[in-house]
């Protein structure tokens, strides 16, 4: 499996696309949800360990809230808590389209017993106008997919293997992805 080469460079198309952001900008356009994106990031990293519950809507009882996507937002609270809002939501972003290219490789790779045609899947994945367009739209929900080629690259591991780690993997996946 050669899953390590090709996710090294999926990273690096990620960073050389989004390169401009390292400089203090925001991944997103003015005028979009990434504000609202943002918001949602840094509630669900503030609200840890209850991220369900806040006071920073309607105040002063507060709110029941779920902000999406939900698990793939509670993955990433570390960069929030480590780097502030702005930039650890830019690296949450490219962390999810990152691994987006890199589950879909993995999948593609392990159906195919191709790498180059999973580095060809990972690479279509990362670079998609839809996926480009919710990076820019601020819609973190439209990236944070990458558990489901995760998911079923594990149910096809699961087909073919006695093992009985590949199902729980794979539930553990399906969990993320609902």
């Amino acid at each position: 499996m050669r899953l390590p080469v090709t996710a090294l460079l999926l990273v690096l198309l990620g960073v050389w696309l989004h390169a401009p952001l390292f400089h203090g900008g925001l991944l997103g356009a003015s005028g979009t949800d990434v504000y609202r994106a943002v918001w949602g990031f840094d509630h669900q990293a503030r609200g840890l360990p209850l991220p369900f519950w806040t006071d920073r809507v309607g105040f002063p009882a507060g709110e029941k809230l779920v902000i999406l996507p939900f698990f793939s937002s509670l993955l990433g609270a570390p960069l929030h808590l480590i780097f502030g809002a702005w930039t650890g939501y830019n690296l949450w972003m490219l962390s999810l389209l990152a691994l987006s290219g890199i589950a879909t490789a993995w999948w593609v790779e392990e159906v195919s017993k191709s790498p180059s045609a999973g580095l060809m899947a990972g690479v279509a994945m990362v670079v998609q106008p839809s996926v480009l367009l919710a990076l820019t739209d601020g819609t973190p929900e439209h990236v944070a997919f990458w558990a489901l080629p995760a998911c079923l690259c594990a149910l096809w591991i699961t087909s073919r293997s006695p093992l009985r780690r590949w199902p729980i993997i794979a539930g553990g996946f399906a969990t993320i992805v609902a």
